[in-house]
């Protein structure tokens, strides 16, 4: 459930996006207010408005309904990425229920590289973008030393105030070849998608190289060749060498996660399924969120029951439902661990 006050909620709803700003209270060289946060989701606490002078902050407000806010996601992580947390902090603020931004922080690994805080009862949003006059998000405001020294669209205006804040001229030339990177990306993305619908399998693992060539963070394009190899060319030995360079170099937890996932459950594999592999991909990714993530957790229990360790798959399970704090997905959980007991013939039991 979303926590805007409701005056704040339709105007947003409304020009959501947009990142337009009218004439309000608060301008660029006005002393930043304090953030009020109710809960840091990802990253350690820290006020920008008694900020160090070497350090910029870049406070954006986005929303997980907001679609334009998800599409600014990478490029704020490359950015954090670029500059470092000494020299360049990024705070993104929200004014939802904490339990849902960590489900959704969760969820989007490591294309939310950076600092994640929730609002306190709409305080923050109201002494940056309600003063500011802003009529939409995502938004973003530059501070450093205190001071607001830039605000806008993170996806439109806002990398040359953050070189000039930052002393970086270079960071817009960054911003230039990502961009054309991307584009590229894009149009041999449409390619692997055409040769995927015709069935041309050769064209498919070509086209995927190439993506992974150009962003070897991206781990779809390789999801894409382990499945025409393992799948639709009955290449087990290609297939083992592109996994297990997805294990090795993979170290986002939830996409290791989908795909230990996909390759147990997902019809298409049927016949073709590496349970080793998956079991392998579920471990490191529990191992990366410290064992508390639920659908992590999930899916190693799942992979335990399909090695025939139904005693390890149990105990597993009964953590995933015991951490899980939402409701729809423990109820899924729960029946999964039913059927773990019922395989092992141990009494069923409701958490």
């Amino acid at each position: 459930m979303l926590h805007w006050s409701g005056r704040i909620l339709i105007v947003f709803a409304l020009v959501v996006g947009s990142g337009s700003a009218a004439l309000g209270a608060l301008r660029v060289g006005d002393a930043a207010p304090p953030l009020a946060i109710r809960e840091w989701i990802n990253g350690e606490a820290v006020d920008p408005s008694k900020g160090g002078r070497d350090t910029v902050f870049v406070i954006e407000f986005w929303a997980t309904w907001c679609g334009p806010c998800r599409l600014s996601m990478p490029h704020l992580t490359e950015m954090q990425h670029y500059f470092g947390a000494t020299k360049l902090r990024v705070i993104a603020v929200t004014n939802e229920d904490p339990a849902l931004v960590r489900r959704y922080v969760s969820a989007q690994g490591s294309k939310m590289g950076y600092t994640v805080a929730v609002d306190r009862e709409g305080s923050t949003t109201k002494n940056y973008l309600v003063a500011a006059g802003v009529e939409g998000i995502p938004h973003a405001f530059i501070v450093k030393g205190g001071k607001i020294v830039g605000q806008g669209n993170p996806l439109v205006d806002l990398d040359r105030q953050i070189a000039q804040a930052t002393g970086d001229a270079n960071w817009v030339n960054v911003v230039a070849k990502s961009k054309a990177r991307q584009q590229q990306l894009h149009l041999l993305e449409r390619r692997l998608m055409m040769a995927q619908a015709q069935e041309r399998w050769d064209e498919v693992i070509s086209v995927a190289d190439e993506m992974i060539s150009l962003d070897p963070a991206d781990p779809r394009p390789a999801f894409h060749k382990y499945l025409v190899l393992r799948v639709k060319k009955q290449d087990a030995k290609g297939a083992e060498q592109v996994g297990r360079g997805i294990l090795e170099t993979l170290n986002d937890a939830t996409a290791l996660g989908d795909f230990a996932w996909s390759i147990l459950d997902e019809e298409i594999f049927k016949g073709n399924r590496d349970v080793p592999l998956a079991m392998a991909c579920a471990q490191k990714a529990t191992k990366l969120t410290g064992g508390r993530n639920a659908s992590v957790l999930d899916t190693l229990a799942r992979a335990y029951f399909d090695s025939g360790d139904v005693i390890q798959a149990i105990s597993i399970q009964t953590k995933a439902v015991e951490l899980c704090d939402d409701a729809q997905m423990k109820r899924v959980l729960q029946a999964n661990l039913a059927r773990y007991q019922q395989s092992h013939g141990a009494p069923k039991t409701t958490q």
